[in-house]
């Protein structure tokens, strides 16, 4: 078997990858995973990538968003970047690519309106044979399953009056199911278990982690006990 290579030989690697003063940039992409066990692989990763940053860019990419939340104490050295939907018309646009048709641009406004932008949706809608009524009713009923699957109803309450998205410090510390509602970290724990928010680090604000959830929490009253 070949040696291992150390960590002092990576970063001076690095280092002498440097071309007209332009620092190389490292990629690490992280899979979803279970919840210690992706901890650990992150905090891992960003360990290296603090020894590599004397040397190199680094870009750490969370297939999970809520995994951001083991990230936030150094905001000197890290910077977030929450990946938005396409646009109305980068979206038209994908699903004309992909189909290699022409496709009735009012029915996907009316797809877009519903269950939003998100490259990987849009995907498995082209993937799939079927209507876009059928896929609508499809992605609402997962949506709303999450909502209910989501334990912490307090903050569903909010972002149903607010959907734009809620600061934790909107909740003054109120604890539901014994858990800060105003600490992201703690609320983390519920964010998993079931994908219905996600917490935006950069706008610092608990929010809907689709349009098909916006769109769902509309006709969903949730529940919450005293």
């Amino acid at each position: 078997d070949a040696p291992a290579v150390t960590e002092e030989e990576l970063v001076a690697a690095l280092r002498d990858a440097k071309v007209d003063g332009r620092l190389a940039t490292v990629v690490f992409e992280i899979e979803r995973g279970e919840g210690a066990e992706q901890t650990a692989c992150i905090r891992n990763v960003r360990s290296l990538s603090k020894m590599f940053a004397q040397v190199c860019n680094c870009i750490i990419i969370l297939s999970e968003a809520n995994a951001i939340l083991v990230f936030g104490r150094d905001r000197a050295r890290e910077k977030y970047i929450l990946v938005p939907d396409l646009s109305d018309a980068e979206a038209l646009e994908y699903i004309r690519a992909r189909k290699g048709m022409e496709v009735d641009a009012k029915e996907m406004m009316r797809l877009f309106d519903s269950v939003g932008t998100n490259a990987a949706k849009l995907l498995k809608f082209v993937s799939q044979d079927v209507s876009v009524d059928e896929f609508i009713a499809e992605e609402l009923g997962k949506a709303r399953q999450d909502l209910v699957a989501f334990q912490l109803k307090p903050i569903l309450k909010a972002l149903k009056e607010h959907p734009e998205g809620v600061s934790p410090k909107y909740f003054r510390n109120e604890k539901y199911e014994g858990i800060d509602l105003s600490n992201p970290v703690a609320v983390g724990t519920a964010m998993k278990g079931s994908n219905a928010i996600l917490y935006d680090m950069e706008a610092r604000r608990y929010k809907l982690i689709s349009q098909a959830h916006k769109v769902a929490l509309r006709n969903y009253e949730p529940i919450v006990r005293k």
